[in-house]
C-alpha cells in the first residue's frame, strides 16, 4: 500500500491505497503538535512526525524595488459610532490665595475752583396778613361783640381791603346783661376821687401778634391774633398740608405752621387765664431762631 499525503486550508489530509487501484479511500488528519494524526475510514491510522528543521538557505539578492500606479480611491467607510462621552469627577478646590495687599496711592493735588455760577433770578415778594376789628352787628349780637375780618395783603397796602384774598372774618359777642339790683338808698356825698385811669379793653380785643418761631422763620409768615383774655385766634388746618383751613379760636395742644416754615409750637393755658405759646430752638432755609415762650392775655 503506497499513501499520499497533503495540506489543505490548514489541515493536513492524506490518502492511501494500492497502486492503482480504485476507489481512493480519503482518510483526515488532524494536525498535532509535533506532527499529524492520520485517521482512515476503516479505522486505520498513522501519526506523521514533522522532519527536522533544515538549514537557512543563502539570502536571495535584493529583488527591484518597482511602485505601481496609483490605485482608484476605495469608498469613504461608514462613519463609526459616536464616542461615549465621559465626564472625570471633579477635582478637589485648590488652596486659597493669600489676601492682597491693598495699596492706596497718593491724594492728587486738589483741583482748581470752578467760576461762579450766574445769579438766579429774584423771587417774587411774599404776602404779610393785614387786619382789622369791626362792631359786630346788632343781629349777630345783641349785647354788642366785635367782627374781626382777616386777609392775604395782595394789594400791598399794609392795610386790610376788601378786594385782599382769602378774606375770612370771625365775630366775638358779649355776654347777656345781668338783671339789675335794687337801688340802695343815698348815701353821702363823697369827696372827688382821684382821675381815673384808662379803661381795661374788653375780653375780645386784640391786644398783640405771636409769630410761632419768629416772623423770619417764613417769606409768609402765619401770625396768631392775641386777644385781651388769653385766647388765640388763627388760621386753623387739619394738618400741615393745610387742608380744611379755617379761622377759628385754637385751644391748647400742639401744631405746626402751614407756611413752609415747619415751626412746631404748642398752647398751653395759665391758672391766671391768659395763654402761653411756645417753641424749641431750630432753623430752616429762612432763618434760625432760640426758644421762646410768648404769654397771650391781661389777667
Amino acid at each position: 500500500m503506497r499513501c499520499f499525503t497533503w495540506f489543505f486550508t490548514g489541515i493536513l489530509f492524506a490518502s492511501c491505497g494500492p497502486i492503482l487501484s480504485v476507489p481512493t479511500i480519503n482518510c483526515t488528519a488532524s494536525q498535532q503538535a509535533d506532527g499529524a494524526l492520520i485517521v482512515c475510514p476503516d479505522g486505520s491510522s498513522a501519526v506523521v512526525l514533522n522532519g527536522a528543521q533544515g538549514a537557512v538557505g543563502p539570502s536571495g539578492s535584493s529583488g527591484k524595488s518597482v511602485t505601481g500606479p496609483q490605485g482608484v480611491q476605495g469608498n469613504i467607510g461608514p462613519s463609526g459610532a459616536p464616542g461615549a462621552s465621559i465626564v472625570g469627577p471633579q477635582g478637589s478646590p485648590g488652596p486659597s490665595g493669600s489676601p492682597g495687599q491693598s495699596i492706596v496711592g497718593p491724594m492728587g493735588p486738589q483741583g482748581q475752583t470752578g467760576p461762579s455760577g450766574s445769579p438766579g433770578i429774584s423771587g417774587s415778594n411774599g404776602l404779610s396778613m393785614v387786619f382789622t376789628t369791626v362792631a359786630a352787628d346788632s343781629i349777630s349780637c345783641p349785647n354788642g361783640g366785635s367782627t374781626i375780618l382777616i386777609a392775604l395783603d395782595t394789594s400791598g397796602t399794609g392795610v386790610l381791603n376788601t378786594s385782599d384774598a382769602e378774606l375770612q372774618s370771625a365775630t366775638v359777642c358779649n355776654g347777656s346783661n345781668g338783671s339789675n339790683g335794687n337801688d340802695g338808698s343815698p348815701g353821702p356825698i363823697g369827696p372827688s376821687g382821684l382821675p381815673g385811669t384808662s379803661a381795661s379793653p374788653t375780653p375780645f380785643s386784640i391786644v398783640s401778634l405771636i409769630a410761632p418761631c419768629t416772623q423770619a422763620s417764613s417769606p409768609w409768615k402765619e401770625e396768631i391774633l392775641c386777644l385781651a383774655d388769653g385766647s388765640l385766634l388763627a388760621s386753623f388746618s387739619d394738618n400741615a398740608g393745610g387742608l380744611n383751613t379755617r379761622f377759628s379760636l385754637i385751644p391748647t395742644g400742639s401744631y405746626i405752621d402751614t407756611d413752609s416754615s415747619g415751626c412746631n409750637f404748642s398752647v398751653s393755658s395759665l391758672p391766671n387765664g391768659n395763654t402761653s405759646v411756645s417753641w424749641a430752638a431750630g432753623s430752616n432755609q429762612y432763618a434760625t431762631w432760640n426758644a421762646q415762650t410768648v404769654t397771650c392775655g391781661t389777667n
